[in-house]
């Protein structure tokens, strides 16, 4: 509750924040890696501020950066909700009930691949569609 304001301030775009009782976390995002080193330390001068103004204080110990590729961002609500935007070539926007925001590894013409396991699911849904589809089309129906 303390912190609850910190997660309201204005920041540039492609960034948020997220908290879990007193650890917050900054994603931000960009097209280039000065882009997003610029944003980066725009928030983290922005939440030191805030701190600063509260009489509170950062623990650089408890501080860690990580670059991610294929970025995801994920939250769930307290009915199971999960809202998800991962990155692949463009950006995909997920409501899921069932899944969680792991990710699965999976092969592809020979190598390795990571992505969300929503996304993982879906996709091998819409092959069978599709393979249902197209086998409905070799078959006229008959009336």
């Amino acid at each position: 509750m303390l912190i609850d304001p910190l997660l309201d301030l204005e920041l540039p775009a492609g960034c948020h924040l997220l908290a879990y009782a007193d650890d917050v976390t900054a994603l931000v995002g960009g097209r280039t890696k000065l882009d997003v080193q610029t944003k980066g330390q725009a928030v983290i001068d922005m939440i030191r501020d805030w701190t600063e103004r509260h009489s509170l204080r950062v623990a650089p110990e408890k501080c860690a950066y990580v670059t991610l590729k294929g970025s995801k961002i994920a939250e769930q609500n307290s009915d199971g909700i999960v809202v998800m935007k991962w990155k692949d070539k463009g950006d995909v926007l997920v409501l899921s009930t069932k899944h969680d925001d792991s990710m699965k590894t999976y092969e592809k013409r020979g190598s390795e691949r990571t992505k969300p396991a929503m996304i993982v699911d879906n996709n091998m849904g819409k092959g069978f569609i599709d393979l249902s589809d197209q086998m409905a089309a070799y078959s006229p129906y008959l009336r």
